[in-house]
């Protein structure tokens, strides 16, 4: 099954994981808004991304069209945010205004909602169990392996998981560090979690501390700064990102504040969190 039928068959069951977060946001970006043609009948102000007029007004004062909105969240949970800001300031914009204006159909209402249902999860060092899809947290953090206890009840006998991969415990259970399964991340999850933090300079001097280390939000290849400009380009997938807030480029250019070589960069740059997920 490919990743993109794996998520939409995790998503037709109400269900979806970390790595199918991505994979999702993707599709929506793929099929998004360019045939929509909805056009508002008193036009209020200038779109603070793509400049056209039709915006409507966010709580913080910029305006946004429908397209735009949906484009900046969608590329916001790309980078497993749960709270999406703003794409000219730092302000939170809340769930309701993107979907009042962005007007996401049935289906983007559902992803939405979970992605960051699954997103806000990840932040709080929670994992969801991909057998039955309770929420679980582990007792020891020192140690990869949780059990499910919805499923040790249904199953009669104790069903471990392991945090990093999610896959079922395949080794012994009292072996409490390693789970057996040969696609685990774990190793590249404590590298990103444990990675040396530098500062970046954005276009108007201020400071932002990152991790030296991240991940591709693309392809999760492991990717580590040393020097040069914020545009940070995939060895694996070629694909070109900021490497502060991790949002990728727009034909070609970099379009948030995190580079002091591209004029036309409009939107505020917010550093993403560090790569617990992957």
């Amino acid at each position: 099954m490919s990743s993109l039928a794996a998520s939409k068959s995790a998503f037709d069951n109400r269900g979806i994981e970390v790595s199918q977060v991505r994979v999702g946001a993707d599709y929506f970006i793929g099929k998004r808004n360019y045939e929509r043609t909805v056009k508002f009948p008193h036009p209020n102000g200038e779109c603070c991304i793509c400049s056209d007029e039709g915006g409507l007004k966010l709580k913080c004062g910029h305006y946004v069209c429908p397209v735009d909105i949906l484009d900046n969240t969608w590329q916001q949970i790309k980078t497993l945010k749960h709270e999406i800001s703003c794409a000219s300031c730092t302000k939170m914009v809340d769930i309701d205004d993107i979907i009042i204006l962005g007007l996401p159909n049935d289906e983007e209402k559902q992803f939405l909602n979970a992605a960051l249902s699954v997103n806000f999860c990840a932040s709080q060092d929670i994992q969801q169990c991909i057998r039955c899809k309770s929420y679980c947290q582990r007792k020891n953090e020192d140690s990869p392996q949780v059990n499910c206890l919805v499923c040790t009840k249904n199953m009669s006998k104790p069903y471990l998981f392991c945090w990093y991969c999610l896959g079922e415990w395949k080794s012994s259970p009292t072996e409490g560090k390693n789970c057996g399964n040969s696609n685990c991340k774990k190793e590249k999850i404590i590298q990103l979690k444990s990675a040396p933090m530098i500062n970046f300079k954005d276009k108007k001097g201020k400071t932002a501390k990152v991790p030296r280390i991240r991940a591709c939000p693309d392809c999760t290849t492991i990717l580590e700064h040393n020097g040069g400009c914020n545009e940070m380009t995939c060895d694996y997938c070629k694909s070109k990102f900021s490497f502060i807030c991790l949002t990728p480029t727009t034909r070609g250019s970099l379009i948030c504040k995190s580079t002091t070589w591209n004029p036309n960069a409009t939107i505020t740059c917010v550093p993403a969190p560090i790569q617990a997920n992957v």
